[in-house]
């Protein structure tokens, strides 16, 4: 991001992204792929997706 940002491109959606991926690397691990960053958000919603 920082490198985007000293080119002068936009990243108004990678910064949320970007932290919602460190708080999934952070709770569901190192060894998370994409489909993890769906858990944070139903945590905070307290709802789950798909099966359980």
């Amino acid at each position: 991001l920082d490198e985007a940002r000293t080119q002068g491109s936009p990243v108004a959606l990678a910064e949320p992204v970007a932290r919602l991926w460190e708080r999934t690397q952070a709770e569901e691990g190192a060894e998370s792929d994409f489909t993890s960053v769906v858990k944070p958000m139903e945590q905070a919603a307290g709802v789950t997706i798909g099966p359980v």
